[in-house]
């Protein structure tokens, strides 16, 4: 009984926060963009890329994709924001 009301007030005391997990298909025209989360290389489009959410701690993430002799492109999404299809397609503009 006393482990339970030692994990019941550290809830009370440091709340419950709840993390979600998204995949994103995430392509470019043209191809071969270098693609970035929060700052983090993930790969080079098409990749499949994974956001992690936690309320309260991290609402949104920042997608920037990067090609040299193109317009980057920078995001920000939050969980509400993240395509229902799992796909999203950037079409990149010369610089």
């Amino acid at each position: 009984m006393r482990i339970y009301s030692t994990v019941f007030a550290a809830l009370a005391l440091f709340g419950c926060s709840s993390r979600e997990t998204r995949y994103v298909d995430i392509d470019t025209k043209p191809t071969g963009a270098v693609i970035y989360v929060d700052g983090e290389r993930r790969g080079l489009s098409r990749a499949t890329v994974r956001l992690d959410f936690e309320e309260g701690v991290r609402d949104r993430v920042l997608i920037q994709i990067v090609k040299p002799r193109y317009k980057p492109v920078l995001q920000y999404w939050s969980l509400g924001e993240v395509p229902e299809t799992g796909k999203k397609m950037f079409v990149l503009e010369v610089d």
